[in-house]
């Protein structure tokens, strides 16, 4: 899924006003997902060949407490790119969003309405993910973040930001891309519960 522009989350404060009952309805909570491990082996690419950026998940891990993924980054353009993790950011990094389908219609409407899901950021990687990515140049770590994920939901793995020291690519221009991209996998995984 391609992120062309990002789109600012509002967050809004709950605000609960007792109108002559003083109790809350119960919510259902989600089960935690068990122990699992995934092998994907699923890539992505933005851009045309010969210059493109391709992005790899290979596996997926959840324990109880956190999540861990195998990933790689390849720049196959002639730029440089800065690898922007979002820090001070809520909605870009690198990290995964849980959907309640795998359908990428979801992904789409929701992108569209600036509605997407929390960012389940990484928080650390090994080996660190580097400020930048030069031509020909890729990165492979693990990315893993904290929190138990709920089960029997969808997995997206995000991307991003990149930008590109000087022009954007041509290949990722004519795409619409503007000023950096942001990746949201196409593929989806369910967690077991």
């Amino acid at each position: 899924m391609r992120l062309w522009r990002l789109f600012a989350l509002a967050f809004l404060p709950v605000v609960l006003a007792a109108c002559g009952s003083s109790t809350i309805p119960d919510t259902p909570v989600p089960r935690a997902a068990k122990a699992q491990t995934a092998t994907l082996d699923w890539v992505e690419s933005a851009g045309a060949p010969g210059s493109k950026l391709v992005l790899r998940v290979q596996r997926f891990t959840v324990t109880h407490d956190g999540w861990r993924a195998e990933l790689s980054v390849t720049n196959d353009t002639s730029s440089t790119f800065t690898i922007e993790r979002g820090v001070d950011t809520p909605d870009f990094g690198f990290g995964v969003m849980l959907f309640g389908t795998g359908s990428h219609a979801e992904l789409e409407q929701r992108n569209a309405q600036g509605d997407l899901p929390v960012l389940r950021r990484a928080t650390a990687f090994a080996p660190p993910l580097p400020a930048s990515l030069g031509p020909d140049t890729t990165w492979n770590g693990a990315a893993s973040g904290p929190g138990a994920l709920p089960g029997g939901l969808w997995v997206r793995f995000v991307f991003g930001a990149f930008a590109p020291r000087g022009a954007m690519p041509q290949s990722l221009s004519k795409q619409g891309v503007r000023d950096f991209l942001i990746w949201i996998t196409d593929h989806t995984h369910r967690l077991r519960t």
